[in-house]
Order: C-alpha cells, then structure tokens, then sequence
C-alpha cells in the first residue's frame, strides 16, 4: 500500500500534468456554426439582414441553409406584428460568440473556392451587439387576418409545388468585425481588392475607409435562425361573422379568394 507523501506526489503530478497539457493546447474552441447551433439555431452562410421574425419563407437548401422569402412581414401579418428583442437573455451566446476569435482560412477557401485565400494568413472575427429577437405564437395567430390576398396566393402555390413554406420565427443577431492578415506587405490597393472579395463572400458590405487595413464591418446580421413549419403552414379562413384559422395541408390545391373580414 502506498504511503500517503507517494499518494500526494501522484495527485500533484497528475495536476501538473493538466496544466501542461491545457497551455500546450488550450482551451478547445467551438466554431461561429457550433455555438450557434448549440443554442438551438441553424446557421445563416453567409449572414444576412433578408429574413427577419415574422417573414414566410421557402427553403431552398439545407446545407448550408439558404431561404428564399414566398412572403415579407407585412405582407403575411401587416405592419404591427409584434417581435421582442432580448439582450439581457443572450449574455451566454455573446460570451460563446466572443470567444470565436479566428476563421479557418481554409475552410473559406474550400467553400468559395477562391484564390485570393492564397494570400491570407488569418482571419479574426468579433462579435458584438448579440441580440434575440423573435415573434409570439399567439402574435401570429392574432396577425393573421391581415394577410394579404397576394401573400395568401404564394403561400398556397408553394404547397402546390412541393416547397415547403416554413416561419422564420426567431434570430440571433450580431455586429462583426472581420481583421485579414495577409502573408506578405503588398500593395493597399492590392489587399483592399482581396478584403473586398472576402466581404463579398461573407455577405457583407465594405467600409472604404478601413478597408485598406483589411478590416471588414457588418452591422445587425442575422447569423442563424428558429423557424417553424406549422406556424407557415397556417391559412385564414373568413366568414361573414367569424375567422377560424386552420392547417394548410401539405399538397393542397387552394385558391385565395379569402374576403377578410375587419
């Protein structure tokens, strides 16, 4: 049976070890897709300001998720839908978030396929600004009956086609700040040219006054997003004094010839 000084400088030893291996390594990073995902998001590729709460859109791809907008806002709820806005409730993400600070330059090159990554070293990313807005379930239901004629008849031509019409019903939104470091002091004009190219592929819209330094801005983009497929599915139906709402079947045929009632 060992004695206990052995015990004790095993244990230490052990600790020792850890530590070691923690600044050897460090501490294990999740990526921008990884900590959006883990809070029940799936990520936008590249960010966007397209598709707040409350729009109806069509799927269009999964990987990565592309959406392409059947109705706006207004069109399928009016003009006072309600969306609520969280800042305090996102203080994990934003610390998540925050601790992403590199873009894996290859993958970017994988992705886009572009040569102009040759000439890139690294890419820092910050976020700042995390916010959560989102519409009510209740909110839609209550908003239905402003749907517009035109919005009702895009809805029901999708099902029609087989795409299926889903509620984008909650975002996370965030400024960015990108920083590209290049591999060698080139001219400005040359490394404006390819931080133009890098915005472009990351969506973003260039500020002329930094973008000679590399730095590439973003301001409320939306990152990843919650929809729903039932609340897209939903159809108002009026009569002379009621509205009832129900399911719009998968591969209905239906007309909107809906007189909304006030």
């Amino acid at each position: 049976m060992p004695s206990r000084p052995c015990t004790f400088c095993v244990v230490g030893l052990a600790a020792l070890g850890l530590c070691v291996l923690y600044l050897v390594f460090g501490e294990r990073r999740l990526t921008i897709g990884q900590v959006i995902e883990k809070y029940g998001y799936t990520e936008l590729r590249p960010p966007t300001t397209l598709h707040p709460p409350g729009t109806l859109v069509h799927v269009s791809s999964h990987s990565p998720l592309t959406l392409e907008t059947v109705c706006s806002v207004t069109a399928a709820f009016g003009p006072r839908l309600p969306v609520s806005l969280s800042n305090s409730a996102n203080t994990d993400i934003a610390q998540e978030l925050r601790r992403v600070v590199k873009v894996n330059v290859d993958s970017l090159s994988q992705v886009y396929g572009s040569a102009r990554y040759q000439d890139v070293s690294n890419v820092t990313v910050t976020f700042g600004r995390v916010r959560v807005l989102e519409v009510a379930d209740a909110d839609v239901f209550a908003n239905l009956r402003h749907r517009t004629p035109f919005c009702a008849h895009a809805v029901a031509r999708s099902w029609q086609t087989n795409d299926t019409v889903t509620l984008v019903r909650s975002v996370l939104q965030a400024d960015v700040t990108y920083t590209i470091s290049f591999k060698s002091d080139g001219d400005a004009s040359v490394k404006a040219e390819i931080a133009r190219g890098v915005a472009g592929d990351l969506g973003l819209t260039v500020n002329e006054t930094t973008i000679g330094t590399g730095t590439i801005e973003g301001d409320a983009l939306y990152w990843g997003v919650i929809d729903d497929v039932n609340l897209g599915r939903e159809e108002i139906v009026a009569h002379r004094d009621s509205v009832r709402i129900r399911l719009l079947p998968p591969n209905t045929v239906w007309q909107a010839r809906v007189r909304l009632v006030p």
